[in-house]
């Protein structure tokens, strides 16, 4: 992997969110820092429901205080819909990062076990390297993210620790540190209801929904981050290289900040 420091540009981008996550820390996500140019070419959303559910969770620190309304306020309207099918099983995250959507999946399935998966210091060498074969993603995106999650968290465990602080129940939260899906061996016989990918890189997409959709429950989801993203062109054909394997998969895509694409599994 190339160690040269990432370029002018994306040092004050990605300094931009290290600031953002060092506040965070801080305070304990009641202060959120949204950095000039962080939306890109779009705008932060500020159209909410009009019709609220009497059952909403309403976490406002989440809706209100963040650019991504409509990705977070997906996960609610999804955990609500789990809730009131019955859908059995557990709840799993893979691509962590500092925890942005871990404490808010905790808190919609206080009853299920989270699963996270994550390297925990930063995009393993192996998927850079087919990114950069293939032409995927920018090479300064992986190296200026590793660059900064390492500046932010010394180890591994540190970065744990954080994401665990963050947590309203902590007991709930299984960490798997390590290579996805080799951190996940002794759990292929577990059943999920819901699981949220965000890898950003085409291997690791890949290797997660052929993990995770024959494991998911009827009537679960799973939410995919980054599919309509310009600067993650792998997504998309990690889904169609999953579809060859798996068949069609029961696909909506949503205008949220990445793009993200949720998949349904049709219940009994």
């Amino acid at each position: 992997m190339n160690e040269e420091k990432p370029s002018l540009r994306h040092r004050l981008f990605y300094g931009s969110l290290a600031l953002h996550q060092l506040l965070a820390k801080r305070f304990k996500g009641s202060v959120r820092f949204i950095p000039d140019g962080y939306l890109g070419d779009h705008k932060v959303v500020t159209q909410r429901m009009a019709y609220d559910t009497a059952d909403a969770h309403n976490l406002s620190a989440a809706y209100d205080n963040q650019a991504d309304y409509v990705r977070y306020r997906t996960f609610e309207l999804v955990a609500q819909e789990i809730a009131a099918h019955g859908v059995a099983g557990d709840i799993a995250e893979a691509g962590v990062d500092y925890g942005d959507c871990t404490w808010i999946l905790n808190e919609l399935f206080p009853d299920r076990t989270l699963y996270l998966y994550d390297t925990f210091r930063g995009f393993d060498a192996r998927d850079v390297a087919y990114e950069s074969e293939h032409e995927y993603t920018s090479e300064h995106f992986y190296e200026s993210a590793n660059y900064f999650l390492r500046e932010s968290f010394q180890t591994a465990e540190d970065q744990m620790a954080y994401v665990r602080g963050r947590l309203k129940y902590p007991e709930k939260a299984v960490f798997r540190q390590g290579y996805f899906p080799e951190t996940a061996v002794g759990e292929e016989g577990n059943t999920f209801a819901f699981a949220s990918l965000d890898m950003d890189l085409y291997q690791p997409i890949l290797n997660g929904i052929l993990f995770f959709y024959p494991r998911l429950a009827p009537g679960g989801y799973i939410m995919i981050h980054d599919y309509n993203h310009r600067e993650f062109k792998g997504i998309k054909d990690a889904v169609k290289e999953a579809e060859k394997t798996l068949g069609p998969l029961a696909k909506l895509p949503l205008p949220d900040q990445g793009g993200s694409l949720v998949i349904h599994k049709a219940g009994t």
